[in-house]
């Protein structure tokens, strides 16, 4: 996966960029966003606590070790503030390998947001079961508002959110909690099969 940093020194405007057509240098001359190569795959699958099956003749899985793009130094491990992602989770690798590249470049008391669309909803589990072993967010006592969720059902005919007083209804899309342990988050991917969910949180120190 390639991916588009802007570091806390840099100030971005990417109005105009089209990422289909624009160069590296046209790009950081237009917005001051620099493209990177994210550790996707070459350097993460092979550590030891990693396992997972990759699909070597997807394009998608070769991109990033054939890639001329700079990339991320390693000085830079651990440093950035935010993480976002949107629909990262399509296969199965994705679940176990991308909670380990946040976790190799979040920095401890980092926010991270990731919205998902709950194709399938074993995968996304997955997902935040990696979550949760890399430290990404814990479930004790006294991990409260360290993790929100929010969906994108309709509450009051939501089996799974009518069903529970304690949750807010901002609006007539969705429900948010702000208090979520890791059972609770697999039973709301579970609950919205075929939905959405947005999950945010903070990186433990």
């Amino acid at each position: 996966i390639n991916a588009s940093c802007c570091t806390a020194s840099e100030q971005s405007d990417a109005s105009g960029y089209s990422p289909a057509s624009a160069s590296d240098d046209i790009m950081k001359a237009k917005t001051g966003l620099r493209v990177r190569c994210l550790d996707w795959l070459e350097d993460v699958e092979n550590d030891d606590d990693v396992h997972a099956s990759v699909d070597r003749g997807s394009p998608e899985n070769v991109r990033g070790a054939t890639s001329d793009w700079e990339r991320l130094d390693t000085a830079e491990l651990h440093s950035f503030n935010l993480v976002l992602a949107s629909d990262v989770v399509y296969e199965e690798h994705h679940a176990t390998l991308l909670p380990h590249v946040m976790e190799r470049w979040l920095r401890p008391g980092g926010i991270w947001a990731v919205s998902l669309a709950i194709r399938d909803a074993d995968m996304i589990c997955l997902f935040l079961r990696h979550m949760h072993r890399h430290r990404l967010f814990l479930d004790s006592p006294a991990a409260e508002m360290q993790i929100r969720w929010e969906t994108a059902c309709i509450p009051n005919t939501c089996d799974y959110c009518s069903k529970r007083p304690t949750l807010a209804f901002p609006q007539t899309l969705g429900a948010i909690s702000s208090e979520a342990s890791l059972k609770e988050l697999e039973d709301v991917v579970r609950n919205h099969e075929g939905g959405a969910v947005l999950m945010y949180g903070f990186r433990p120190p």
